[in-house]
């Protein structure tokens, strides 16, 4: 079994429909459907095909069978990142910086797998470059497409390494079974951007008090592009080191 790390994220912006504000109050992340994901070339790295009927028509269309698409989103998955200092992904997930982060954890103090934590289930996902080739597979049958298709979406292209994905993957046809649900336990910290507004600070940190969440803050160590966190006091501008005052524990 591999050993994930103890913690992984979850960046987020301040959206107007209110969802981020869902997923600490009521303790749950929205399950999205591979079809719903910004990658339109999801579960394809990893190709099989089937002997349905058009089989090799959308194949030499290159495009995949209608049943694998089918198969593909039958599943529901969660998506985390084992990195909270990727500039990207807080441009591009937290909204420029405006929004924050959820560090999620995987693991008891002491190190080992932490019983009933749904994060302890998130596999890595693989990175592959277009120009190294996968065998096609030829699969019969429901139950083994719907395995192989489950595998599909750990691999994606060499252009999303830099996200360094997890992935928490579930079987659900049901249009009810959507959320990933966790306990304020299963959370280590939120981490909130650089360029807060003072006003989603202020909410933000009335929902984390009121359940006992840590908070931790962003300094941007600009001069050496490092983005640092601090969960008491800022650093200074009295000419002592900002490392004093930085979180030595993320």
């Amino acid at each position: 079994m591999e050993i994930i790390p103890r913690y992984l994220y979850v960046y987020k912006s301040f959206d107007d429909t209110g969802y981020w504000k869902d997923i600490l109050i009521n303790k749950r992340l929205y399950m999205a459907r591979p079809e719903q994901f910004n990658d339109p070339f999801e579960g394809q790295l990893f190709p099989f095909s089937t002997s349905s009927c058009g089989q090799s028509i959308n194949l030499a269309a290159g495009k995949g069978n209608k049943d694998v698409t089918q198969f593909l989103n039958d599943y529901r998955v969660v998506c985390l990142s084992s990195n909270i200092r990727n500039k990207a992904m807080w441009a591009y997930y937290a909204d420029d910086y405006k929004g924050f982060a959820i560090r999620f954890k995987t693991t008891k103090d002491k190190g080992c797998f932490m019983q009933g934590n749904v994060f302890a289930a998130a596999e890595r996902v693989i990175y592959k470059k277009e120009s190294e080739e996968i065998p096609c597979r030829e699969v019969c049958g429901y139950r083994e497409a719907k395995k192989i298709q489950r595998q599909c979406l750990l691999y994606k292209s060499d252009d999303w390494r830099q996200e360094e994905e997890f992935r928490v993957i579930k079987y659900s046809r049901s249009k009810n079974k959507k959320f990933l649900h966790f306990g304020y336990d299963d959370i280590e910290s939120v981490i909130l951007g650089a360029r807060i507004s003072e006003a989603n600070r202020e909410t933000i940190t009335g929902i984390c008090e009121a359940n006992h969440i840590k908070i931790r803050n962003m300094w941007l160590a600009t001069i050496e592009s490092r983005i640092e966190f601090y969960s008491k006091e800022p650093p200074r501008f009295d000419g002592s080191s900002y490392k004093r005052f930085i979180d030595d524990d993320i």
